[in-house]
């Protein structure tokens, strides 16, 4: 008998890598390495922020980016990118935000990013009592998609198709000084400098 079940538990493990690869696909790197992603993005300067601990056990991002830019008056913008080399649905936990956090709606807005139309989330959110726009996509391949539901069918057909679940979350955060269109206004610059340079990170 306890042959038998060693010889279950020994064909479990050599079948689960396969298990794994028909399931979501095999692993995709990036081509670089978030990190070097650069700490200067237009007029803003950027620092390293830590990250919640909780969140990234929710989370379980592969790579993770997260940063604090700040323009020469001070005024913040966060930018959090999440990589999975597979399961990139993952991302979509607390995609918004996380921690002591309140959504307080979200909509499609439509964006040129890195040349190309796309669409993207606009959240009012409350951070800490503060109240925060959040602009957030996910990321497939170099493709720009907000639809949560569109990335798990996307994703069904991509393992099908090309044995690949890869992807990111991006998003970033503006807290509001004045107003909250001032806030998406900031949001939607800085996004359009870093999204072409993520890009670069992600393989096609």
């Amino acid at each position: 008998m306890r042959t038998r079940r060693y010889g279950l538990v020994v064909a479990t493990l050599v079948a689960l890598p396969i298990l794994v690869e028909v399931v979501i696909g095999h692993a995709v790197p990036l081509r670089m390495p978030l990190q070097e992603m650069p700490f200067r993005v237009g007029g803003w300067t950027g620092r390293v922020e830590a990250l919640d601990p909780d969140f990234m056990v929710r989370a379980r991002p592969d790579e993770v980016l997260n940063r604090r830019y700040a323009d020469d008056s001070g005024r913040p913008i966060y930018l959090y990118v999440g990589y999975y080399t597979r399961g990139a649905t993952r991302g979509q936990v607390q995609a918004t935000c996380h921690g002591d956090c309140k959504v307080l709606g979200v909509r499609a807005e439509q964006l040129v990013l890195a040349g190309e139309a796309v669409t993207v989330n606009r959240a009012l959110t409350q951070q800490q009592r503060r109240p925060v726009v959040v602009l957030y996509w996910f990321q497939k391949g170099t493709q720009v998609v907000s639809d949560p539901h569109r990335v798990k069918a996307e994703q069904a057909l991509r393992v099908v198709a090309q044995r690949r679940s890869d992807g990111a979350l991006i998003r970033v955060s503006v807290p509001i000084a004045t107003s909250e269109d001032e806030a998406w206004a900031r949001a939607t610059a800085f996004a359009g400098l870093v999204a072409p340079l993520l890009r670069e990170h992600f393989a096609e």
